[in-house]
């Protein structure tokens, strides 16, 4: 009991296709990178806020320790502080930078006293304009407070990039002296202080894994699809009767596949083989029931003319053997043509048709018995369309058809037979006058062994003929194409037959 409800609660959980799973990782793939990139990029604008207060601070600790050296003035002072700025950017292991704005310097221009590393006489010049053109002295320019808030990044006299971590202003009689912290390439420089985020190291390795994992899932979906199709193409190649054998072994691209390839190839053969075998056993039995019922026939045939002169009661039990003589002959008949029916859906091959040539032959292999019955067969808008069908199945479904109609159509009537193109597919409507079906009864003639003839109107040799099986056959061989079948009433009369082919490719 258990084992049952599983299945079946397996059996209803809903179906997703491999595109549908395919659009969902591929939005995991974008939604996950986003994500995580967010959140880090997040946690680094913080470690930076704490590494940007720590170093502001080591600029001002430096600056302070600098002041008493400044308050003075003379050469030797000057001195003391180049010894002073050395020792102190030896132990912070950073640049210093120390310049002067004259208190009576109405221009505004600043003075490049000192520095650690030693920057050479003839560069100091060019090392100024440098640092006033990143634009950090605007501000000591004006007031000797600096407010900067940003790092800066710039390109010192040697040619070499440096970032500017700190700068802080010491007020004197003298003017103002401003202190500039900065390192060189390698540790602060490299972090994300002197960069975007993204383009850090760790961000640009991460993302190449990433794009590889992300290009090799889609890589093996895309091969698994491709995969797929070519399983699909070798069924419709099957279909068509293309490909030959082991179609779906050749043809496939993965290894692990080669059991289902090598089962669906055994299981076309199985198909084939039972085929052959449905069609040569339906001639075998066909041949083997109607050779006795020949000579049931021919030995009542002397029995029918003895009796002929003798009362109708008499004659009554050689009507019913002879009756039920055509009975057995026609489902005989219609035995085979179901197992022919049978073995040709088995081994359908769909391929381009044209219908012009098909049902103009139909049309006058149907001329005698339409002539039988005072009537005529028309066919229209028929050249040059094609349908994507198998000849056998699809001429065997028309058989049907057409005989259905001329064997309900009045005298003096026309069976109608149009193919034309309909919402991109192929449509055969086989009309008659006849006197159609009952609404209620439109779905029910084609379940097998359904027949709705009037037994008024039918001869009892005519009934005995149908078996119900016609349309049944007909439904089953359109579907099998990829057809659709329905029959409707007309407004004037009688009954339109309309089949839907797909169309070739």
């Amino acid at each position: 009991m258990a084992k049952t409800e599983t299945t079946a609660t397996r059996n209803r959980l809903p179906r997703g296709s491999l595109l549908s799973r395919f659009v969902i990782l591929l939005v995991i793939f974008l939604i996950v990178p986003l994500a995580l990139y967010t959140r880090f990029q997040a946690a680094d604008a913080e470690k930076n806020d704490l590494l940007v207060e720590v170093i502001k601070k080591q600029g001002a600790l430096i600056a302070a320790a600098l002041a008493p050296s400044v308050q003075a003035q003379g050469q030797a002072d000057i001195l003391a502080v180049t010894r002073h700025l050395k020792e102190l950017g030896e132990q912070a292991q950073a640049n210093v930078k120390l310049l002067l704005k004259p208190e009576d310097d109405n221009a505004g221009g600043f003075f490049f006293v000192a520095a650690w590393p030693p920057v050479e006489a003839s560069l100091l010049e060019r090392e100024r304009r440098a640092l006033v053109d990143t634009g950090v002295l605007q501000d000591v320019k004006r007031s000797c407070a600096p407010d900067n808030r940003e790092t800066a990044r710039y390109t010192n006299a040697q040619g070499q990039q440096e970032l500017i971590a700190s700068l802080d202003a010491v007020r004197t009689k003298d003017g103002c002296w401003i202190v500039i912290t900065s390192y060189s390439e390698g540790g602060l420089f490299d972090s994300t202080l002197a960069r975007r985020y993204w383009s850090s190291p760790e961000v640009l390795i991460a993302t190449g894994v990433y794009l590889l994992l992300a290009a090799v899932t889609v890589w093996l979906f895309i091969d698994v699809w491709i995969n797929l199709k070519l399983f699909e193409r070798s069924a419709t190649d099957h279909m068509r009767g293309r490909g030959g054998a082991r179609i779906f072994q050749r043809r496939n691209r993965f290894r692990e596949l080669d059991r289902i390839a090598s089962t669906f190839d055994n299981m076309v053969a199985a198909l084939e083989r039972s085929a052959e075998t449905i069609r040569r056993s339906a001639e075998e039995n066909a041949h083997a029931f109607k050779a006795p019922i020949a000579v049931m026939r021919q030995s009542l045939d002397p029995l029918k003319r003895t009796v002929s002169d003798l009362p109708t009661a008499q004659q009554r039990p050689v009507e019913i053997i002879d009756a039920s003589l055509d009975k057995l002959d026609s489902l005989v008949s219609a035995a085979r043509a179901l197992d022919i029916a049978t073995a040709d859906s088995l081994e359908s091959a769909a391929s381009p048709v044209p219908l012009g040539p098909l049902l103009d032959g139909l049309a006058e292999e149907y001329e005698a018995p339409a002539d039988a019955k005072r009537a005529r067969i028309e066919v229209l808008n028929s050249k040059g369309i094609q349908a994507l069908a198998d000849i056998e199945l699809l001429e065997t479904a028309l058989e049907n058809v057409i005989e259905n109609a001329i064997s309900f159509a009045p005298v003096d009537s026309t069976v109608t037979i149009t193919a034309g193109k309909a919402n991109g597919r192929v449509r055969i409507t086989v009309s008659d006058n006849g006197p159609g079906i009952p609404d209620d009864k439109l779905d029910m003639v084609f379940e097998r062994y359904v027949s709705i003839r009037d037994r008024d109107s039918a001869s009892e040799r005519d009934r005995a003929s149908h078996f119900g099986i016609g349309l049944f056959v007909v439904r089953r061989n359109v579907e099998l194409m990829g057809g659709t079948i329905i029959l409707r009433n007309r407004a004037e009369g009688g009954l339109d037959v309309i089949i839907d082919l797909p169309t070739p490719i």
